[in-house]
């Protein structure tokens, strides 16, 4: 057991030569318990082991991220850990995350940048969200408050990335489309006017 240890720490200290491989390593550390030979908790073998280059918040992404990679076809997956983690919150709906992935690539190409990602998985997100709220045929008041909680939550996190990242991604884009997923905060305005009215 402890041979499978040391050739999985030796992919860690190479690697960090790939964030896929690094990710699988440290989740089959983690699941297996591997590292119960030496240490009680996953956490205290990232901090004795990895002492500063590896932090159990860092650890978790890296793991996050092979997960959402592993999702997706060889030879079309993102090559960045940045970019794979935008994908995390699709990685219950394989199916959605691939389409949006195919998306992004065919708007973009292979370099597609981390932001325009996240707008993508985020617009997707706040689509489904509506079209859910819109089948539950829920009340006008009800709607409303859904919606605003749902508001206030996107603006302290994708919104506020959004306004943070717009000049950024804007510059990158030049004439290119704008994502399909900003149709998202389209969607959501609309049903916050429509309320209003």
């Amino acid at each position: 057991m402890t041979t499978r240890l040391q050739r999985l720490e030796d992919v860690i200290e190479r690697g960090l030569k790939t964030f896929l491989e690094v990710g699988q390593a440290l989740a089959e550390i983690r699941d297996q318990r591997l590292y119960k030979a030496h240490y009680t908790t996953f956490d205290q073998y990232l901090r004795e082991r990895w002492r500063q280059r590896l932090s159990r918040s860092y650890a978790s992404r890296l793991i996050q991220a092979a997960q959402v990679v592993a999702l997706l076809p060889v030879g079309n997956r993102p090559t960045t850990e940045r970019v794979a983690r935008e994908l995390v919150p699709l990685a219950d709906q394989p199916d959605v995350l691939r389409e949006v992935w195919d998306e992004v690539r065919a708007m973009y190409g292979a370099d597609v940048p981390a932001s325009i990602v996240g707008l993508e998985v985020a617009g997707r997100l706040m689509a489904a969200t509506a079209e859910r709220w819109m089948q539950e045929a829920v009340t006008d008041q009800a709607l409303t408050e859904m919606l605003d909680a749902r508001i206030y939550e996107l603006e302290h996190g994708v919104v506020g990335k959004l306004a943070e990242t717009a000049g950024r991604w804007r510059a990158q884009l030049g004439e290119h489309p704008l994502p399909v997923g900003v149709a998202g905060l389209g969607i959501l305005a609309a049903l916050d006017a429509r309320q209003a009215a």
